[in-house]
């Protein structure tokens, strides 16, 4: 049986959408629960839980990357929620109206995490 050498497998990763004999020869055609780092090909091991049970179900959801961690967004049809590392923070605007007076505070807003500075 002839061995072909194959230098960078994986490199390409998987191409499902063309024919097998038209891909070169370190490229897949096909895969499973796979991924390729460094040249080689690794088990892949599994999903994990990004964040827990929503607060509402979600009809919009994104990451958004900060310095040191990465916070999610998501929004059902009337809030609007933020959740780090297991909790969840209601971020929906608050309206103004006669029964809510605005509390006097300076909002500092960082590239981390926001806080709040009272004065």
């Amino acid at each position: 049986m002839t061995r072909i050498p194959m230098d960078n497998l994986g490199t390409e990763g998987i191409v499902s959408d063309l024919k097998a004999h038209a891909l070169p020869l370190d490229t897949w055609s096909a895969g499973q629960n796979v991924r390729f780092n460094d040249n080689e090909v690794i088990k892949f091991l599994g999903d994990k839980e990004v964040f827990s049970r929503p607060s509402v179900p979600p009809y919009f959801a994104m990451p958004v990357q900060t310095a040191d961690d990465v916070l999610w967004l998501y929004a059902g049809l009337s809030k609007v929620y933020a959740s780090q590392t297991g909790g969840h923070t209601n971020i929906t605007r608050i309206k103004t109206s006669p029964e809510f007076t605005v509390p006097r505070i300076n909002l500092t807003i960082t590239t981390s995490v926001p806080s709040v500075v009272v004065p």
